[in-house]
């Protein structure tokens, strides 16, 4: 991103930057687009007004198609100093056997509010969602024959994790949760969260216990606490090994902390856009968590060579890079001119960023982590899908919302797995940019564009449109003739026919 955000910034008059902020910038800046193009689901989708390509229950019709191996996000220019970032919802048909209509849904994790208001509305008519988001360390599903011990150690790491949310809500409400169905009510948007880590590793529920604080010498009772437990594999408190309760103690916080952001909800307000997370209801009845758990992604990217710590610290609001992409927005929301270029910069290289380009992002031990973010999640999608399939033959329509980075690799699966073939494509306006409302001419507009396209097209690996020649007086010159055949009764040769769908 800094190197797009470079180019597009040389279009304009130069903006003062102290030498020694300069390397901060630049690792801010990678910062940003990866927490843009990570999205929710490692921390935690149309504006035309367009309606839904079909109903929600019933095959597409022929028409708009598409074929295996297209983009999943593109830039359109509307207008002179108008472009919108779209994104593709794919629709699949199984051929000869039964099965569910399947849309691909791209997502996108900051995006304009009328996006997610859109997407809500197609996803929730839906008969089942399956999204992303990443679930939490002990929050993966246990096989029928996991042993006490594996059962153990996702209850203690379910514990854990309750405990901390308890303590998160405690201190940023400044009231004390009363039980996990009571944080699930009043905070929808962590029942997905929830449900997850509501059962321990035998089935049975986890507890949370009001501890009354000790009395004081002067009389006064004491800070009260939370005992979050388990009663582990036994159903009486106490017990010894397995038998035993599981427990974690959470005392009463000191004051109200004040609310901290993740950084991508900093830089969706600083360009004027919704995050996500807060834009979309996930609770609804249709819609399923279908992912790893954090523990799961951290075990698999060990395995692979790979380290997912920095990217899942990336996107905490109170790890070091993300307060250095922190740094970075509060340098771009200084200024109004580099706002614009960061903003049109972000859309761009989202528009042309591919899976293999984000890994180089993370170094050297990107690939082998890209396979755990894309691969091996979308294995988990259509685990999902195929027990649908097999045990839920009313369920007619399935969505898999993720980010569109995943599609190519998830589309391929679900041709070869399942049989499906491509149905119809509907392209959803995501990010409006606005030359006028930027407060940049229709022409530094287009060199900002045409700048950071280039330096993302590089980044990305894909091939520079060569531009047409001129005369010297300016003039396009005129079409230059076909190649005449070696047998002038031959016809030319038409264009080679795309292999692997066009792409």
């Amino acid at each position: 991103m800094m190197t797009s955000l470079r180019a597009a910034l040389q279009t304009l008059p130069r903006i003062p930057v102290r030498r020694g902020r300069l390397p901060l910038l630049r690792t801010g800046a990678a910062c940003l687009l990866v927490a843009a193009a990570f999205g929710t689901a490692l921390g935690q989708a149309p504006a035309s007004g367009t309606a839904p390509a079909a109903a929600a229950n019933q095959a597409p019709a022929a028409g708009n198609s598409f074929a295996i191996g297209e983009p999943y996000i593109r830039m359109v220019e509307t207008a002179p100093g108008q472009a919108r970032l779209q994104i593709a919802n794919k629709t699949f048909t199984r051929s000869g056997k039964p099965g569910p209509v399947v849309h691909l849904t791209g997502a996108i994790h900051i995006a304009d509010e009328s996006f997610y208001t859109s997407m809500q509305k197609l996803l929730d008519g839906l008969d089942v969602v399956l999204f992303e988001g990443v679930r939490p360390q002990g929050g993966a599903r246990l096989a029928a024959d996991a042993t006490d011990e594996q059962r153990a150690e996702a209850t203690a790491d379910r514990v854990k994790m309750v405990a901390s949310l308890v303590r998160q809500l405690w201190e940023s409400s400044g009231e004390r949760p009363e039980s996990l169905a009571a944080i699930a009510t009043s905070k929808p948007k962590l029942k997905s969260i929830i449900d997850d880590l509501a059962i321990d590793g035998w089935g049975k529920p986890i507890t949370l216990e009001r501890v009354p604080g000790a009395a004081k010498a002067d009389g006064t009772a004491g800070a009260e606490s939370v005992r979050v437990f388990s009663r582990g594999k036994g159903d009486a408190a106490g017990g010894d090994g397995h038998e035993a309760d599981i427990a974690e103690v959470v005392a009463a916080p000191a004051g109200k902390a004040a609310k901290s952001s993740n950084l991508q909800e900093r830089l969706a307000k600083a360009f004027g856009l919704a995050y996500q997370g807060d834009a979309m209801n996930t609770s609804k009845p249709n819609w399923r968590s279908s992912d790893l758990s954090i523990d799961q992604i951290i075990k698999r990217a060990k395995e692979s060579g790979s380290d997912a710590s920095m990217l899942l610290s990336m996107l905490d609001g109170k790890s070091f890079m993300a307060k250095l992409g922190g740094f970075v927005l509060g340098f771009i929301e200084s200024s109004p001119s580099l706002r614009a270029t960061a903003k049109i910069t972000l859309v761009e290289t989202l528009a042309h960023a591919d899976p293999s380009s984000q890994g180089a992002a993370l170094g050297k031990s990107g690939a082998g982590l890209m396979k755990v973010i894309i691969e091996d999640r979308n294995d988990v999608v259509l685990d999902d899908l195929a027990k649908i399939i097999e045990t839920e033959p009313k369920v007619r329509s399935v969505s898999a919302f993720y980010g569109a980075g995943h599609m190519e690799d998830m589309e391929r699966k679900l041709a070869a797995r399942f049989g499906y073939v491509p149905g119809e494509v509907e392209w959803i306006d995501a990010v409006t940019l606005d030359a006028k409302q930027m407060g940049l001419s229709e022409q530094d507009f287009k060199r900002m564009r045409e700048a950071t396209a280039k330096q993302a097209k590089a980044m990305a690996g894909k091939p520079e449109e060569a531009p047409k020649r001129r005369s010297r007086r300016g003039a396009a010159p005129a079409e230059q003739p076909a190649e005449q055949p070696a047998d002038p009764a031959a016809k030319p040769a038409g264009p080679a026919e795309p292999k692997d769908g066009g792409k």
